[in-house]
């Protein structure tokens, strides 16, 4: 379940990053 979770974490920062990729350029 930890591998799970740490897998979400990523998804959610790698997701993150891009929003704040878009602001940064918008």
């Amino acid at each position: 379940m930890e591998v799970i979770l740490l897998e979400r974490v990523r998804s959610l920062g790698d997701v993150g990053d891009r929003v704040e990729v878009k602001s940064g350029f918008g």
